[in-house]
């Protein structure tokens, strides 16, 4: 006979993540909530977050008590997110987050979630968040000083004051 799953969750975040959403401080993990069907509370839970390939710190939260029958929402979670990496990569990856709930040593609940990483100069579409366009708008990057110096050439040898 197959055991009943006892504690449910639903995590809403970002299955997309890129640089701009990284430096516009755009929560990545918007809330987790948990669900306890047992017949008694749970008591003294830990839940983690991990990320693939040190992608950001793992983030540990300690739950005192989970009520029974009740969906607890646990709230947006801070991710430390490592910007020198996303900032580092020129193509989309996939990276893995995997949420798990313990209590002691006993593992309740672990779910793997799926992320996809655009490259730091990659835009993530209307579908999501389209307000982050903006963000590609880059008129500090070193490269518009070499078009500013050809086009105030271009502006000179036309005998136009720049």
């Amino acid at each position: 006979m197959e055991e009943l799953k006892t504690l449910s969750m639903k995590i809403n975040y970002a299955d997309t993540l890129n640089y701009a959403m990284f430096e516009n401080r755009i929560p990545f993990i918007r809330n987790v909530i948990l669900n306890n069907s047992k017949e008694e509370d749970l008591k003294n839970m830990t839940l983690i977050i991990s990320f693939q390939d040190n992608f950001a710190k793992e983030i540990r939260k300690e739950i005192g008590i989970l009520p029974k029958g009740v969906d607890v929402d646990l709230g947006k979670f801070a991710v430390e997110i490592h910007g020198e990496m996303l900032f580092g990569l020129t193509e989309t990856v996939t990276l893995t987050m995997k949420v798990t709930v313990k209590s002691m040593e006993e593992i309740l609940l672990e779910e793997k979630y799926e992320i996809r990483v655009l490259a730091y100069n990659e835009w993530q579409g209307f579908d999501t968040m389209p307000e982050m366009l903006a963000a590609f708008v880059t008129p500090n990057h070193p490269s518009i000083d070499n078009i500013l110096i050809e086009a105030s050439g271009i502006l000179k040898d036309s005998s136009k004051d720049p």
